[in-house]
């Protein structure tokens, strides 16, 4: 007890500075450390509003500073803080036996090239494995050019060179980041040969040097067609017998890489029998025959495009076996529509263009009119208007000081309008920038991302823990109850609170009953289970029983359309007056087969209507209902008075006569 009153108070002493100022900007790296005694650690300041630095450490028998620099003296808990005059910032250092020291942090590679916005999370290697302390301490030489969170998520921000720090204990070492706004292809390359069988096909590859280019748009052509021929995606295909070369051509035309096909003829056997010998002949013979083209067209002759629309155009050969299918191609205006090498044309900008192709011989061409319209953008690209858009994660559970990253996935995935905007509903609890997460404080918030229109968005709900580490946990309820085929989330309470367990095991004492994932019971079957939630030691855990029932049948509706039944199921006996229909539409919410209606038809004044429904405990109960008819009484009424009018009207030509 004594022991905690003299931390309290060496706590206490360190806060000698105004209430305004410990809200200032200065920032100090980690927040919170352990080490062993004789190690160091230099902590990192950020945001610091002069250069008027002091450090204190509040018990230097535990824990010693010197301009940054930390050491482990005695086992124990101080803390360290930062003042630059007008505000302070504290990290909390806990000494602790057995530590085992850090004795080497690597990287794969020294430098990286990064597109603008582009987002990577660093992961050096610390060595040995059971090293006690394996969180590093990331600094950027130049936040403006490029940011690093805490956990090591760096962010292309401008177009320039920086340096990432990266140290732990008194390990370093520096990572160079440059960002660019197009990473230029330098080369590419495929297979330098391929074999393939008559009709066979293959998949040729294209490597990238750098990796992550720019722009990895490629042509593909074959020398000879007629011996193999290849799509837009590099897949090849083995015509006839022979040796083509494949050429993968750059975008901007400067680099090209070969691969030399090479066609073998398929080999077949035929059985000749005679008598008792069965011998095998060769079938396969090779058609050396120069087939001539006679004509060439293509498949279209008109076209009509928009601004930036593609299109490819096909070449009809006449006859299609023809030898030679070399052909070029060229547009009569290439500022209106360009084409390429494989008869791809775009559409540049409105006005018209003819396309010709010619044969290799130069004796046949065909050509398309083509006509590029004005249009605006939303026409132009309404192939690829972005539809929706979702996060990789709905759910996230941080601890303060975590960082975590949120994809936006697109559809469709290669819609034109990729740019978004994050936003986040509470920024005291947890903050965003490109889609990394950092929580701020014990809390929930709602991370946002928006299509640049506003019109299409996502949500990611985002619960932020203590950093404090927990002391126990406890389920809200001890018994719950749940209906068969339902889900339910259970709520738990830590101490202290808003704290969390880290990597948290769910288990459930029997899964026939229900399962649970992540605090979301799932209930199969009726029956008992426990829930229980631990840590990965098992130190601190709770459990739940959990009930699992029958959901009860859902209380009978009989409804008749038009009409107000005031249906009770208590009430077996109805009146009910209506039009003039011959017939009602009785509904009830009850599965049909368990329910018959009688009389339902032919209906008059003084009809019975009756619905009986068998229950799920096949017991019967009939409703009946009382028809009674609308205007009945008023019909009756004026039978009354017309047969009185025509006694009144026969009386007064009695009387006529008589007194004639």
């Amino acid at each position: 007890m004594k022991k905690k009153c003299i931390f309290i108070l060496q706590f206490l002493l360190l806060m000698n500075i105004n209430v305004k100022s410990a809200f200032a900007s200065i920032k100090i790296l980690p927040d919170e450390i352990s080490l062993g005694i004789n190690y160091s650690q230099n902590l990192k300041i950020s945001n610091a509003s002069s250069n008027n630095i002091t450090w204190t450490s509040s018990n230097p028998d535990i824990v010693s500073v010197d301009n940054g620099k930390i050491t482990g003296i005695n086992t124990g808990e101080a803390y360290i803080k930062v003042s630059d005059g007008l505000a302070i910032a504290l990290c909390k250092v806990k000494i602790i036996d057995n530590y085992v020291g850090v004795a080497s942090i690597s990287l794969a590679k020294s430098e990286e090239t990064l597109l603008l916005n582009d987002t990577i999370k660093l992961t050096p290697t610390i060595l040995p494995i059971n090293a006690s302390n394996k969180i590093p301490i990331y600094v950027s030489s130049s936040p403006d050019i490029v940011s690093v969170t805490p956990s090591g998520y760096i962010t292309a921000k401008k177009v320039g060179s920086a340096n990432i720090s990266i140290t732990i204990e008194d390990k370093a070492l520096i990572y160079k980041i440059n960002v660019v706004d197009k990473i230029t292809l330098e080369d590419i390359k495929t297979q330098s040969s391929v074999m393939l069988k008559q009709n066979g096909t293959a998949r040729l590859s294209v490597t990238y040097i750098p990796e992550n280019a720019t722009d990895k748009t490629v042509t593909w052509k074959s020398s000879n067609p007629s011996i193999v021929t290849v799509d837009t995606n590099g897949n090849v295909k083995g015509v006839s017998p022979g040796t083509a070369t494949i050429t993968v051509i750059s975008n901007d035309g400067s680099h090209v890489a070969t691969s030399k096909i090479t066609v073998t003829a398929n080999n077949t056997t035929k059985k000749v029998e005679n008598n008792d010998v069965t011998t095998t002949k060769n079938q396969n013979t090779t058609n050396n025959t120069n087939i001539k083209l006679i004509s060439i067209s293509l498949n279209k002759t008109t076209l009509s495009l928009n601004v930036n629309e593609e299109q490819t155009l096909s070449v009809i050969y006449n006859p299609n076996n023809a030898t030679d299918k070399e052909v070029t191609w060229k547009s009569n205006n290439p500022e209106i529509v360009t084409v390429n090498n494989l008869g791809k044309i775009k559409a540049i900008s409105p006005g018209t263009a003819i396309v010709t192709v010619t044969s290799n011989d130069g004796k046949y061409e065909a050509k398309c009119n083509i006509t590029v319209l004005k249009t605006d953008t939303d026409n132009q690209n309404n192939e690829k208007k972005l539809i929706s858009i979702k996060l990789s994660e709905e759910k996230l559970k941080l601890k303060k000081g975590q960082d975590a990253k949120l994809e936006v996935i697109y559809n469709p995935n290669d819609t034109i309008n990729k740019e978004v905007i994050w936003s986040s509903s509470n920024e005291e609890i947890v903050t965003v920038n490109n889609g990394i997460v950092t929580a701020v404080s014990p809390g929930t918030a709602t991370i946002n991302v928006k299509s640049i229109d506003g019109d299409i968005e996502a949500k990611c709900n985002v619960t932020v823990y203590s950093d404090l580490p927990i002391e126990s946990i406890k389920f809200e309820k001890e018994r719950q109850i749940v209906y068969v085929g339902s889900t339910i989330n259970l709520t738990t309470i830590a101490t202290p609170e808003n704290t969390m367990i880290d990597n948290p095991i769910w288990s459930s004492s029997d899964e026939y009953v229900a399962t649970i994932e992540d605090g979301t019971v799932t209930a199969l079957n009726v029956g008992t289970t426990t829930i229980t939630l631990s840590d990965e030691k098992n130190e601190i855990s709770a459990s739940i029983i959990v009930n699992v029932i029958e959901k009860p049948a859902d209380k009978l509706q009989i409804t008749i359309e038009g009409y107000d039944l005031n249906f009770n199921p208590n009430i077996k006996n109805y009146t009910l007056t209506i039009g003039s229909e011959t017939t009602l539409n009785i509904k009830t919410n009850y599965d049909q087969s368990k329910v018959a209606i009688g009389g339902n038809r032919d209906l008059k004044n003084g009809s019975i209507i009756t619905v009986t429904v068998n229950d799920n405990n096949n017991t019967k109960t009939t409703y009946v209902i009382n028809i009674k008819k609308k205007g009945f009484s008023i019909i009756y009424f004026i039978a009354i008075i017309s047969v009185l009018l025509i006694l009144n009207i026969i009386r007064l030509l009695i009387n006529n006569k008589k007194k004639k």
